[in-house]
């Protein structure tokens, strides 16, 4: 962990105590270890992460029946602990243009809100190993990433993680549809309430809003899930055609398990090249 730009961060560790060991080798220079800040968890942030009933009833994991034609995906997506470990997001991994597996991570803008995402924690495979409510593991972990760009107007952020995900962690890159075309059947992977990882489902033709933007045509509009819905910790959580391609990310909306009301998800077309200055463009 000791990064070109010196900055470090844990994830969660439960106790009363911590105990830093820091190992210098042989012949290097003198070390200078600053912490800068300690957070305290008042309330038992374990029990928000436990995977055991968090989330909405309705929700569905991953690795039941209806998730089964989704587990290459389900692999781009992880759990975004920010705001110093105090929030949480859903991010996915994309795929790029050469291939070179360059560990560039989809989420919303307002994750960020302001922070500076090196001391972010990405939780891989965070998810039940079957059908049933069974707490993953939270292990798998990457800390820090640098923002390559980000827009307000679909809530779109591109990072890229500060290290490639290890083979040990079997991370994919996800493919991406930039066209502008409407789509139907569509899914979100994604961590609501921090839960374990989950799956909804429409089959309705999306809609085209301009949602919280102002500007026409930045959201792709979902009316009602067939099964499933969005919490908090869903925002940034890719929405995925029925090509398992990712055509945008949950910006927000007001469904959850008791009323059938709509999402909206700024779309990947629009993040692509609308703005064209670099650093508020996908592209």
């Amino acid at each position: 962990n000791n990064r070109d730009d010196s900055v470090f961060s844990t994830t969660l560790i439960k106790g009363d105590n911590l105990i830093i060991e820091y190992n210098e080798p042989p012949n290097s220079e003198k070390a200078v270890i600053e912490l800068s800040t300690v957070v305290y968890g008042f309330k038992d942030m374990f029990g928000i992460l436990s995977g055991y009933g968090q989330s909405g009833s309705c929700n569905v994991n991953i690795n039941c029946p209806d998730g089964a034609n989704w587990q290459k995906e389900k692999r781009a997506v992880v759990m975004v602990m920010t705001a110093k470990n105090t929030a949480l997001c859903s991010g996915t991994l994309l795929n790029n243009t050469r291939y070179d597996a360059k560990p560039y991570l989809l989420t919303a803008n307002h994750c960020m809100d302001g922070q500076d995402p090196e001391t972010w924690i990405f939780i891989f495979n965070y998810e039940s190993t079957d059908c049933t409510n069974r707490d993953g593991s939270l292990k798998q972990t990457i800390q820090g990433a640098f923002k390559r760009s980000n827009f307000y107007a679909s809530d779109f952020a591109l990072l890229e993680l500060s290290s490639v995900p290890p083979v040990s962690y079997n991370a994919y890159y996800a493919g991406w549809d930039n066209t502008t075309n409407s789509k139907d059947t569509c899914f979100i992977i994604h961590h609501p309430m921090g839960d374990i990882k989950k799956i909804s489902f429409t089959k309705d033709k999306l809609g085209s809003s301009d949602f919280s933007s102002y500007i026409p045509n930045s959201h792709w509009e979902v009316k009602k899930w067939v099964f499933g819905t969005t919490e908090v910790g869903s925002s940034g959580g890719a929405l995925f055609d029925a090509n398992h391609k990712v055509i945008g990310q949950l910006h927000g909306g007001y469904a959850d398990c008791n009323t059938y009301e709509k999402d909206y998800f700024g779309k990947l077309s629009f993040s692509w090249n609308y703005d064209k200055d670099a650093k508020n463009s996908l592209k």
